[in-house]
């Protein structure tokens, strides 16, 4: 605890189910570390590199996550409500039992995700606006309420998902 790991390469470290109380990740470098368990909620995350890590039951709830890049993460039953992830990147990311209801995902890209496994299998409320799901399965997802204004389903399965009660622009 109470530790500056600023800027530093922690590439591949294992960190799984410490105490970061106090402890300052501000860019550091975390790709493909293990951090599964560990309380983030509250932590400045800004500029720090998560791509290709293990966030198996992490808490990342109330973060502003913008532009961060979660390709190849394991992000297994995360708490990320509240969170902001606008200009995310997903791309290969392991989503379940994560919940993404009235999530804000503008922007957000998702390329060969499996939406099926996500918590109660819902985007609902959810803002979309400009969210690509490139490759994705969204089999049967339930996107009621959810806002979808130039997406991109490229090659996406959206095989059973209802589209007559969701907010369209087209504008």
């Amino acid at each position: 605890t109470d530790v500056d790991l600023s800027g530093k390469d922690l590439t591949g470290t294992i960190l799984k189910g410490a105490d970061l109380t106090g402890t300052i990740l501000t860019g550091a470098d975390l790709t493909d570390a293990n951090l599964a368990g560990i309380d983030l909620s509250g932590k400045d995350l800004t500029g720090t590199i998560l791509k290709g890590a293990d966030l198996t039951d992490v808490n990342l709830s109330g973060q502003d996550l913008s532009y961060m890049d979660f390709s190849r993460t394991n992000l297994v039953g995360a708490d990320i409500t509240g969170t902001i992830l606008e200009k995310t990147k997903f791309n290969n990311a392991n989503l379940k039992g994560v919940n993404l209801q009235n999530a804000n995902l503008k922007l957000a890209e998702f390329s060969d995700v499996d939406f099926t496994k996500i918590k109660n299998k819902s985007l609902a409320g959810s803002d979309l606006t400009s969210t690509s799901f490139a490759y994705s399965n969204l089999a049967g997802v339930d996107l009621s309420g959810t806002i979808l204004q130039a997406n991109n389903f490229w090659k996406a399965d959206i095989s059973d998902v209802d589209f007559t009660v969701i907010n369209v622009i087209t504008e």
